[in-house]
């Protein structure tokens, strides 16, 4: 089995270029990135090559496409090898693997609790039709909600201060009443295509008006703690559209381009590919480990049936400058359906 490191650096070489022209390396380089512009391609990852729905319990390099063609009519130069060049990396050959994902879109779209104010419900910025509160989170001494950028701040377009409703405008939320909170800032995304995204992400400034806050998720429990996702591992998240659902992670390299409204499209490095857990509307959920209910992600985008996509709750963490507030659930928490 070729090592996980050998297989995410011929990754590295095909989506971040930086081999000299006029080399062997660089053409093996550039025929593989030309898969990337083929307009069924969705992105590339590493994952275990599978046949049938079983794995070969080998790594290959996987390339996500919206459907798989008759090999005979893919053109040559978007056409994937059987396994990579050795002139790329030297040494053995790393198999490749093509997966039809389908067409991946964001989750923003029913739930519309407005008391208390808590994790796994319906949140947006005004111009959002639906997303999800994902956690509560504290910046020092301030409570903080989190979810994606593309729920809380229009994409990137809006401004700190704006309005923030509980539940979203599609679940019947308005202002001013259903003003829960302002945004208070978001990672801003990096445009032109290029993989460098790492999260879609936000916090708002929670202002209750009279409403219970409540950290745990509905029906679900506080996150105990945070922790790496990894291959295999069995997640759980709790959305505004679909609930309490599970799925596996299969591919923590996973790197795409996803169109958003007003930005184009838009790349993303490393996020985490797992069978499908969600529906439009579950943007901004919290991802779990099942096991241990340790955080590993926020959920933002998914294919349907093809796949559900998280970014890892690390970067998230770090790049808005917050800590998740943790706690164990209690049975009033666990139980409690809300004020609709």
């Amino acid at each position: 089995m070729d090592s996980e490191k050998h297989v995410v650096r011929v990754l590295d070489l095909i989506t971040r270029p930086s081999i000299q022209a006029f080399t062997p390396r660089a053409a093996s380089a550039a025929q593989l990135s030309s898969v990337l512009a083929d307009e069924n391609t969705i992105g590339m990852g590493v994952a275990d090559k599978m046949k049938g729905n079983r794995s070969t319990g080998q790594l290959a390099l996987v390339v996500y496409v919206k459907r798989k063609r008759d090999p005979g009519k893919v053109p040559g130069k978007h056409f994937v090898p059987r396994t990579v060049p050795p002139d790329l990396i030297g040494g053995a050959h790393v198999p490749t693997d093509v997966v039809q994902l389908g067409r991946m879109q964001l989750d923003a779209a029913a739930l519309a609790i407005r008391d208390p104010i808590q994790p796994g419900n319906s949140i947006g910025h005004p111009t959002c039709l639906a997303g999800t509160l994902g956690a509560v989170v504290k910046r020092g001494g301030t409570t903080l909600l989190l979810s994606n950028a593309h729920v809380l701040a229009d994409n990137g377009h809006a401004k700190k201060g704006d309005p923030i409703l509980y539940p979203a405008r599609k679940d019947r939320g308005r202002k001013p009443g259903d003003v829960i909170g302002h945004l208070d800032s978001f990672v801003a995304f990096e445009g032109g295509g290029t993989f460098g995204n790492v999260a879609d992400c936000a916090v708002a400034r929670v202002i209750p008006n009279g409403r219970a806050l409540v950290p745990a998720i509905r029906n679900l429990g506080g996150p105990t703690g945070v922790t790496a996702p990894r291959r295999g591992m069995r997640i759980t998240k709790v959305g505004r559209t679909t609930g309490l659902t599970k799925g596996t992670v299969r591919d923590v390299h996973f790197r795409f381009r996803l169109p958003y409204p007003g930005l184009g499209m838009i790349g993303f490095r490393d996020q985490v590919l797992c069978t499908p857990y969600s529906a439009s509307g579950d943007s901004g959920s919290l991802v779990l480990e099942a096991r241990t209910r340790k955080a590993v992600g926020l959920h933002f985008a998914s294919s349907g049936d093809g796949g559900s996509v998280f970014s890892p709750i690390g970067p998230v963490l770090r790049r808005l400058g917050v800590r998740l507030v943790l706690g164990k659930v209690t049975g009033n928490e666990k139980g409690k359906r809300g004020r609709r």
